[in-house]
C-alpha cells in the first residue's frame, strides 16, 4: 500500500460512521512527517505517547488507551511505537493489538514507524485485508535510530537532545538525527529486548567522542574524568574543539611550537596538549611523531621525549638532526626533576658515549656532563671536545674555550689548568708548570691589583661589584657572555696580597667608598667554593660538578649588570676580585712534607710564619705568613669545601680587574669573498683577509680554538690580513675574531682546498 492509499483510506474513515481504531505504520521518519503535517490541522486531536508519561518515564499505556477511548473527535496517536520497540516485539504485539481492539466515542488513528514487518506477521490477516491496519509499502530503507542515554549528573550542552525519556519519541519518529540523544536516568539494561540499539553516555569522554569524532581514536583511560570534563568545558567555552586548540596553542600545525611552552601551562593544559597530540600528531617533527605513538598519558610523553634518544645510536647519520630536534622540544619540559634524574640514570650505562646524548637544559643534565667528562677525560679527544660542547654543553665550552691572557705563560698555564679542572686530574704538564712556579713565581711580574684600582675612572656614573673568589680561570665565560649581551670588556690582570684570603684583600673597597660609591658583594662563586653544591663536598663526591653552578652564578652576575647599565645613570661597571681558588689541592689531597710549629690554615694553604722553622722552598712569605705556591697543603689544616684559596698559585693568585661598558657601535665583520675558499700546498700557506667595518688596533683572531693571531698586514684601515700557517688540512674552517679583550664575531667560515678528500667533522 502507497502513502497516498493511506490517505485516502484515513480520509473515508474519518467521513464514515466508523469508529473502530485504525492502525497505520510508515516505513520511514520522511512518510511519517508527511503524514503528521496532513493531518495536523485544528479539525483533529494529535496527541504524543509521552502526553501520557511522567518526567523521564515510559507512558503509561492503560492511560493511553483510556484517554483515547473516552474522548471524542478524531485523535491522532504518535509515537507509541517509539517506545514500544524499547521494550521489544512481543510488547510492541500486545500493545498494539489491544488499541487496535478498543471502542472508542470518536475515531481513532494510531501511527507506528517501522513495525510493518511484525504487525503482518502477527495480525489477523482480516484486519489488514479490511483496511483496519494498514502497511506503507516503501522501497527505502531507512537506517534505524540508535538511542544515546546520556546520564543526568552530566551538565552537557546538546542543540538537540531529549530532556528525559519521555520526550524521546518526537525526536525519534519525526527527528532528522539516526542517533537520538536521551537525558535520562534509564540504563540499557533495563531495556533487555530492545529492538532499538542502546548506546550509554555515563562520562564526559562518552560525551566528548559524541560530539568530535576526531577522539573516538583515543581510549578513555588516557584522561581521568575531572581532566575530561576540564577539556568539555573548554570546548564550550570555545565553540569547539578546533576553535580551543586554535585559540590555545595556535592550531593544530603549531602543536609542537606549544610543547615549548610545556612548562608554563598548569597541568589540565599540559594533559589538553597532550591529548592535541594524540589526535593531531606532529608530522613535521619525526622525533615528537615517534614520542607521541609511545605514550599513552602526559607523564609518558615527558618521560620518553628524554629516554626515546636512549635508543638512538649517536654515530647514526640522523642523529644530530633527532638531537637538535628534541633539545629545542626539551626546553619546554625540563622542569620535571624526577623524569630528569631517570634520564641521568639511564644514560650513566652509556658510558663515555653519555657525552652526545645529555644537554644543557636542566643542572642534573649539566652536571652530569661533568661527570661523565670527569670519568672518561682518557676517551675524548681533546682537540675535538670542544666540537661536541658547543652543541651539548655550550657554556662548558665557553669556560674551557681560550682566553688571551696577553702572557704566554698564563695562556697555556690557565688554558691546561681549566682542562684539568673540568676532567677533575692533574695533567704531567700541569703538576710541571705548577712545580716549577713554586719556586720561580712569575706571578710577581704581574702589577698589584692597587696598582690597576687606582687608575679607574670612579665617579658617579660607574658601579662596582665586589665578586668574591673570581679568578682570571673564569675570563673566557665572561668574555662569551659580554658578547651575547652586547657589552664591551676591558681587562687588566694583577696579583693578589698573600695570603690569598679575603681578610688582605679587600682594600679596593675603600677606593670606591672613599667617592661615595657603594660596592656591591657577590659572594655567589665563593660559597661554592666553601660549602659546594648539595652532596658534592669532595669528601663524598669526587667529580666537580660544582662548577655548572658557578657559571650560572656568573650568568647571574651579568644580568644584574646589564640591568644596572640600563638604569639611565650608569655607563660602566667594574668587577673587582679579592683572590682565586684552586681545584687542584684538593685533587691532590697531600699534605707538604715540611714539619712546621704552626699549624695550617685555611685548609692548609698557608701558616703563621715560624721562627722556629726554615720557610719551605714551595712557599711564599707574605704579611707574616707562609703560602704554598704548589698543590701541597700544610699539616693540620683541615680540607673542606671543592676548591681552596689562601696559597699562591697562579689561580689562586691572579684576579682580574674588569671594565663592562655597553657596546654602542654595530662593528660588521666578515671573510672577503677570495678568503671564502682558499688553497694550500707544501709551499703555499694558509692566509685569510677579514673586512672589519670599524678602524681597530687591537684585532686578532683564533682558529678552532687554536692559537690568537694578530694581522700580518693591514690594508685601506678596514681589510685585516691574517697569516695561519697550522691551517693545512682541507675542509672547513670556523673563527672566531677579537677586539682587545672582545669577541666581535663568533662563527665565521672559511674553506680550505688541498689535493686529498677533505676531512669529516667530528659531530
Amino acid at each position: 500500500m502507497t502513502l497516498k492509499e493511506v490517505f485516502k483510506s484515513i480520509d473515508k474513515y474519518l467521513d464514515s460512521d466508523s469508529h473502530a481504531p485504525k492502525l497505520v505504520d510508515v516505513p520511514t521518519r520522511e512518510d511519517e512527517l508527511e503524514l503528521y503535517g496532513r493531518y495536523h490541522i485544528t479539525a483533529n486531536k494529535v496527541k504524543w505517547a509521552h502526553d501520557f508519561s511522567k518526567s523521564d518515564m515510559m507512558p503509561s499505556y492503560d492511560k493511553i488507551m483510556d484517554n483515547t477511548t473516552k474522548e471524542d473527535g478524531n485523535i491522532f496517536l504518535f509515537g507509541l511505537s517509539t517506545f514500544l520497540k524499547l521494550e521489544g516485539k512481543g510488547r510492541i504485539i500486545s500493545v498494539l493489538k489491544a488499541m487496535v481492539d478498543l471502542n472508542p466515542v470518536g475515531k481513532l488513528v494510531i501511527v507506528s514507524q517501522a513495525c510493518g514487518e511484525i504487525i503482518k506477521k502477527s495480525f489477523d490477516k482480516r484486519l489488514l485485508d479490511s483496511y483496519r491496519v494498514l502497511v506503507v509499502d516503501s522501497d527505502k530503507t531507512e537506517k534505524p535510530v540508535r538511542f544515546e542515554f546520556v546520564e543526568r549528573k552530566l551538565s552537557a550542552n546538546f542543540e538537540l537532545i531529549a530532556e528525559g525519556l519521555n520526550k524521546a519519541d518526537s525526536l525519534s519518529e519525526i527527528g532528522s538525527d539516526d542517533d537520538i540523544l536521551v537525558r535520562t536516568s534509564h540504563k540499557k539494561s533495563d531495556f533487555p529486548d530492545s529492538l532499538a540499539d542502546i548506546k550509554e553516555i555515563s562520562c564526559t569522554f562518552d560525551l566528548l567522542v559524541q560530539q568530535f569524532t576526531d577522539l573516538s581514536r583515543l581510549s578513555k583511560d588516557v584522561g581521568t574524568e575531572g581532566q575530561w570534563n576540564y577539556l568539555y568545558l573548554q570546548v564550550v567555552n570555545n565553540g569547539g574543539l578546533s576553535n580551543y586548540i586554535d585559540n590555545k596553542f595556535g592550531g593544530t600545525k603549531n602543536l609542537a611550537q606549544s610543547l615549548k611552552s610545556f612548562k608554563d601551562y598548569d597541568a589540565n593544559d599540559r594533559w589538553t596538549l597532550f591529548i592535541a597530540l594524540m589526535i593531531y600528531g606532529a608530522p613535521a617533527t619525526t622525533y615528537l611523531s615517534e614520542v607521541i605513538g609511545r605514550s599513552n598519558t602526559v607523564d609518558e610523553l615527558c618521560g620518553n621525549l628524554y629516554l626515546l634518544l636512549l635508543e638512538k645510536n649517536w654515530k647514526g647519520k640522523d642523529f644530530k638532526r633527532v638531537y637538535e630536534e628534541r633539545k629545542e622540544l626539551l626546553k619546554g619540559v625540563c622542569d620535571d626533576t624526577v623524569i630528569v634524574s631517570d634520564f641521568c640514570k639511564r644514560v650513566i650505562g652509556k658510558g663515555a658515549d653519555a657525552l652526545y646524548y645529555l644537554t644543557n637544559l636542566s643542572l642534573q643534565e649539566r652536571e652530569q656532563i661533568i661527570w661523565t667528562l670527569s670519568r672518561y677525560a682518557e676517551d675524548f679527544d681533546r682537540k675535538k671536545l670542544p666540537e661536541v660542547l658547543e652543541i651539548v654543553y655550550p657554556q662548558l665550552a665557553n669556560y674551557l674555550d681560550k682566553f688571551d691572557y696577553k702572557d704566554k705563560l698564563l695562556n697555556v698555564y690557565f688554558n691546561e689548568y681549566k682542562y684539568c679542572k673540568v676532567t677533575n686530574r692533574i695533567s704531567d704538564e700541569l703538576r710541571n708548570m705548577v712545580e716549577k712556579q713554586s719556586v720561580e713565581r712569575d706571578y710577581n711580574k704581574l702589577q698589584p691589583r692597587a696598582t690597576y684600582v687606582d687608575k679607574l675612572a670612579i665617579d658617579n656614573h660607574c658601579k662596582a661589584y665586589f665578586v668574591d673568589a673570581l679568578g682570571v680561570e673564569y675570563l673566557s665565560y665572561i668574555q662569551a657572555l659580554c658578547h651575547d649581551n652586547n657589552l664591551f670588556m676591558q681587562v687588566n690582570i694583577g696579583r693578589c696580597n698573600l695570603p690569598s684570603i679575603t681578610e688582605f684583600n679587600k682594600d679596593f673597597v675603600d677606593n670606591f667608598t672613599a667617592k661615595g660609591i657603594k660596592v656591591i658583594d657577590v659572594k655567589d662563586i665563593d660559597d661554592l667554593m666553601h660549602e659546594g653544591v648539595t652532596d658534592d663536598n669532595y669528601e663524598y663526591l669526587k667529580e666537580p660538578i660544582h662548577i655548572s653552578e658557578q657559571l650560572q652564578a656568573l650568568d647571574k652576575l651579568i644580568s644584574s649588570v646589564i640591568k644596572t647599565l640600563n638604569d639611565g645613570k650608569t655607563d660602566r661597571i667594574f668587577l673587582l676580585s679579592d683572590h682565586g681558588a684552586t681545584r687542584m689541592v684538593v685533587i691532590n689531597d697531600k699534605e707538604n712534607k715540611w714539619e712546621v710549629s704552626n699549624k695550617g690554615e685555611h685548609s692548609g694553604r698557608c701558616c703563621l710564619v715560624s721562627e722556629l722553622d726554615d720557610k719551605p722552598d714551595n712557599a711564599a712569605e707574605e704579611n707574616g705568613y707562609w703560602c704554598l705556591a704548589n698543590y701541597d697543603r700544610f699539616k693540620g689544616g683541615r680540607m673542606s669545601g671543592v676548591e681552596l684559596h689562601g696559597g699562591a698559585t697562579l689561580e689562586e693568585v691572579c684576579v682580574p680587574i674588569i671594565t663592562v661598558t655597553r657596546k654602542e657601535d654595530k662593528i660588521d665583520c666578515v671573510v672577503t669573498d677570495e678568503s671564502k675558499v682558499i688553497t694550500v700546498s707544501f709551499k703555499k700557506k694558509a692566509r685569510i683577509r677579514l673586512f672589519i667595518s670599524k678602524e681597530l688596533d687591537n684585532v686578532s683572531i683564533r682558529i678552532e680554538n687554536g692559537d690568537v693571531h694578530q694581522p700580518s698586514e693591514v690594508k685601506d684601515k678596514y681589510f685585516y690580513d691574517f697569516d695561519i700557517p697550522e691551517v693545512k688540512r682541507a675542509g672547513t674552517y670556523h673563527l672566531n675574531v677579537y677586539a682587545g679583550d672582545n669577541i666581535i664575531a663568533t662563527g665565521l667560515t672559511f674553506e680550505v682546498k688541498k689535493e686529498g678528500a677533505s676531512e669529516r667533522k667530528f659531530f
